[in-house]
């Protein structure tokens, strides 16, 4: 028989019913129904992180001065640069650098949208969806890591030096909001759409 004082931990994902202050019996973390404006701060780091994608991939992400001369190369071209002469790690960092990122955007955007307007239909694959973009944000900043590893071997002389542009900021930055809107929707919202119907969610 269904209980209805039964919650979930997030924390250490233990259920069963609160102590009497209110938390997890196993790990002492206050326990909610749901998390407190869980969609509204999704939400604010979704549209930030689009607001960075624009600048990080318009601006220069890497700056090479050789000889007295001075190359600036964005995501995209650099990319382009690479391709020519290494095609496996040009396809790493264009998956990692613009594949990743305007998915997981595009993922997140479906998310929302669908509890907002409470979808009925696919919810296996919206909670698979939830939980795949959850685990590529991992992989997120493998772009900065390849300039990071970059910049060690490549500054050793003073013929040739390497440098992050003021894209890789801008980039980082939206990486993390990107993660931060996936931890902090709270999964269980997707149970309530489905559960309620085509009715608006207010938080």
């Amino acid at each position: 028989m269904a209980r209805d004082d039964l919650q979930v931990c997030l924390n250490c994902h233990n259920t069963g019913v609160p102590d009497a202050r209110g938390r997890c019996p196993r790990c002492h973390t206050p326990l909610d129904f749901r998390r407190r404006h869980s969609l509204q701060k999704s939400w604010a780091a979704l549209v930030a992180s689009i607001v960075l994608l624009v600048p990080a991939n318009l601006m220069p992400i890497s700056i090479v001065y050789l000889n007295g001369s001075r190359r600036e190369d964005t995501i995209f071209s650099g990319i382009v640069s690479l391709g020519s002469g290494n095609i496996p790690i040009a396809a790493v960092v264009f998956i990692a650098s613009i594949l990743v990122p305007f998915i997981k955007v595009l993922v997140m955007l479906t998310l929302l949208l669908s509890i907002y307007f409470r979808c009925e239909q696919g919810l296996k694959t919206r909670i698979r969806l939830l939980r795949v973009v959850n685990w590529v944000g991992r992989w997120s900043m493998l772009d900065l890591f390849v300039i990071s590893l970059t910049m060690s071997l490549v500054n050793r002389d003073q013929l040739m030096a390497f440098t992050m542009g003021p894209a890789a900021l801008f980039f980082g930055a939206a990486v993390i909001l990107t993660i931060m809107s996936v931890e902090w929707l709270d999964s269980r919202l997707l149970w309530d759409a489905h559960a309620t119907g085509n009715a608006h969610y207010t938080d």
